[in-house]
């Protein structure tokens, strides 16, 4: 065979390798570009991604004077958006006092602060807040705004719950225990405090964040009209994507 012959008998050949080349790299490239437009698409549906850290402790507390006082509970919360593209809100929060027991919705945010003069301190409360003033302790209740988090941020909110009858989203049976602040001492002082908090987000679903703490002392808690009890027991729960 001449050297002509065998020219025109390896130009199909490589004809062929550069087609079978350029197949392949299209491939590749619409693969990469699907793969991309996937990611995308998930990042999109995913939307934000909260991170919230159970409290390492709660505050129970006296609200109110004499007979129209009610228990209160408090709990702060460190909660993190981990998407940096993606906002997200608050939109509910409540609090369940034992386990099975009646659940209490979010009222506002509030501030602790320990001071000797906490009376004082009360008499200066800003015309937005509300004072309340306790033994060697100061809880402001702040103003009652949405709770939001932009893409990549993080706060720190302590969320106040009263636990009174009127505040109840449970059985009217249930509710009844905490009609009173001395009603509400004798039913927390039966065991050892269970709590669990549900927080609910516009774009992530809901939380479940427990608290499993020692038995209040109530007969200081009547005394002093707070107490701090630390969570030995901490759990949360539930997200909206999970894969």
């Amino acid at each position: 065979m001449t050297e002509d012959v065998k020219q025109d008998a390896q130009a199909p050949a490589a004809g062929v390798s550069k087609w079978r080349s350029k197949i392949t790299i299209s491939l590749s490239a619409f693969v990469m570009s699907l793969a991309m437009t996937a990611i995308s698409a998930y990042s999109g549906l995913r939307g934000s991604d909260i991170v919230v850290v159970p409290p390492k402790q709660v505050l129970v507390f006296r609200d109110g004077e004499g007979a129209n006082s009610i228990l209160a509970v408090a709990a702060r919360f460190d909660i993190i958006n981990a998407s940096a593209d993606y906002g997200d809100v608050m939109l509910e929060a409540s609090a369940r006092i034992g386990q099975g027991g009646p659940s209490f919705a979010f009222s506002a945010p509030v501030k602790a602060t320990f001071t000797s003069r906490s009376r004082e301190a009360a008499e200066g409360c800003a015309i937005d807040s509300r004072c309340i003033p306790l033994a060697g302790l100061l809880v402001v209740e702040q103003p009652d705004t949405m709770i939001d988090f932009s893409g990549g941020a993080s706060r720190t909110v302590m969320l106040a719950f009263p636990a009174a009858g009127w505040n109840c989203t449970s059985a009217k049976a249930q509710c009844a225990d905490f009609e009173s602040f001395e009603k509400a001492l004798t039913s927390i002082g039966k065991a050892p405090l269970q709590l669990e908090f549900s927080l609910k987000f516009n774009s992530d679903g809901d939380r479940k964040i427990s608290c499993g703490a020692d038995k209040p002392d109530v007969g200081y808690l009547a005394q002093a009209g707070w107490l701090s009890l630390a969570c030995k027991q901490r759990e949360v729960k539930g997200r909206r994507w999970s894969f």
